[in-house]
């Protein structure tokens, strides 16, 4: 694919006349010893032929065109981005197998179909083996490759969390056939997303339908910390619990349409009614069906709700910072989410933003995990246990494309309220803020931690003897 002129020191790539099972990347560098231009394979690699003088090489080299320091053009720049475009289209076809691989015929008849040459299409094979994304295997019936141990567990991981929502999906469906009173099916569907949740969060929290002080409506899913917290009332899973010890609200609807969206909207709006704390805590709505038509209407009714343009005689509007809803989920065929920042990293500005998700993998529905990534980012454990729960989540964004549906306001929308010291409702101070939380949802501090950033002066220790010396 190169010419000896085009092999400078620092490029990397794959001998195409070397079999499969020879499939290393090598190295162009300046021989240490004479200066002159080398082709070196790493020593811990099989059978190394350590440095070979260029002139010497008669193989034919295909590079790696995704090095950082190749910059690739025409034909292999055409290449690369075939490449980038079906590599998740490529995976999902090993993965669906039953053996999760294919026949190496296969492998290049996937790339060929794509518009690539056959030595085009090997040479991607030995690269990707090369780099450890494939793994070469020569058998008796023929020659495969299959998916890295990496890739492979991380194809597992997506389909574990895939498995919560078929688990739902099961259990609501067979209510569905045996019951048809519809608050049966209400509160059971309640009943059952709570149980998934208890199965699946830290034994810290606590999962529970009830009041929160201060608010009088009752929510269908409160996740409150059991451990540093006692309730104030608990009878079977109805409770009574502090402010401060609720993480998560969700509301659970059978079917997602706009006066059951509007009435979850507006319990959330009373949950999060001057509840402004360092940790924001989670609001989500979760429904097993739709009838909505598309996240566009969807995004446009909770748009309408938080500017006032309902019929609802409840009026709210966003007056802090994480005060709208987070999330709104319908199993396994939408997820809207809110954020206050441009996903694209292109308009700084700080406002609510609705964003639908999709996924171009057939056979993944990303929607419900998302919900339940979004919801695990707002619960409080020990750092690297949170970085390791979020990561595993994270994960799934590999295979998400986020849409902006909706910018809830302006660019001139500021916070009207602020707690002592949250941000002085000046642009720096509201982006620290904003750092501070995503910080504490990454892992980066714990609620504890953001609690001692914005209440300092309560948790300095006291000299009670000077204490009494002054009286």
């Amino acid at each position: 694919m190169l010419s000896k002129s085009e092999l400078k020191p620092g490029l990397r790539f794959v001998d195409l006349t070397k079999d499969y099972t020879e499939a290393i990347l090598m190295v162009v560098v300046n021989n240490p010893s004479n200066g002159k231009v080398a082709i070196y394979t790493p020593s811990n690699l099989p059978e190394p032929i350590g440095l070979l003088e260029l002139d010497d090489f008669v193989g034919e080299a295909f590079p790696d065109f995704n090095a950082f320091n190749t910059k690739p053009g025409g034909r292999l720049l055409e290449i690369r981005d075939l490449y980038a475009k079906s590599i998740k289209s490529f995976t999902q076809k090993i993965y669906s197998t039953e053996k999760h691989k294919i026949t190496i015929s296969e492998a290049k008849q996937f790339y060929i179909s794509l518009g690539l040459t056959e030595k085009e299409a090997e040479g991607v094979l030995k690269l990707s083996i090369a780099k450890g994304f494939l793994d070469f295997d020569k058998q008796k019936s023929g020659d495969f490759v299959s998916l890295s141990e990496l890739l492979q567990t991380f194809e597992d991981k997506k389909r574990f969390l895939q498995a919560i929502a078929d688990e739902i999906v099961s259990k609501s469906q067979r209510i569905e056939f045996l019951v048809k009173h519809s608050a049966t099916k209400g509160n059971y569907r309640e009943t059952l997303l709570r149980g998934v949740l208890q199965k699946y969060i830290p034994n810290k929290y606590s999962v529970a339908t009830g009041f929160i002080e201060g608010c009088k409506r009752q929510c269908d899913v409160i996740i409150y910390d059991s451990h540093n917290f006692s309730p104030f009332f608990i009878e079977s899973d109805l409770v009574v619990v502090p402010q401060k010890s609720v993480r998560a609200v969700i509301e659970v609807k059978s079917t997602l349409e706009t006066k059951t969206l509007l009435e979850a909207l507006d319990l959330l709006a009373d949950v999060a009614d001057w509840r402004n704390f360092p940790a924001p805590i989670f609001k989500g709505i979760f429904a097993f069906r739709k009838k909505f038509s598309n996240d566009e209407a969807i995004a446009e009714t909770v748009s309408n709700y938080y500017n006032n343009k309902t019929e609802e005689e409840s009026k709210h509007g966003i007056s802090y910072l994480y005060e709208g809803v987070n999330a709104i989920c319908t199993l396994n065929q939408q997820c809207i989410i809110t954020d206050l920042i441009d996903y694209k990293f292109k308009d700084l500005t700080i406002r609510p933003r609705l964003y639908s998700i999709a996924s171009d993998i057939k056979d993944l529905n990303p929607f419900t995990a998302t919900f339940f990534n979004e919801l695990f980012t707002y619960l409080d454990f020990e750092k690297m246990a949170k970085k390791v729960n979020v990561s595993f989540f994270k994960d799934l964004d590999q295979d998400l494309m986020y849409k902006l549906e909706r910018e809830i306001y302006d660019d001139t929308w500021m916070p009207q309220t602020s707690f002592q010291k949250e941000h002085d409702f000046e642009f720096e101070s509201i982006w620290k803020r904003i750092s501070d939380v995503t910080n504490w949802r990454a892992g980066n501090y714990t609620i504890q931690e953001l609690e001692e950033i914005y209440f300092e002066d309560k948790y300095k220790p006291v000299d009670y003897k000077d204490n009494f010396s002054k009286k």
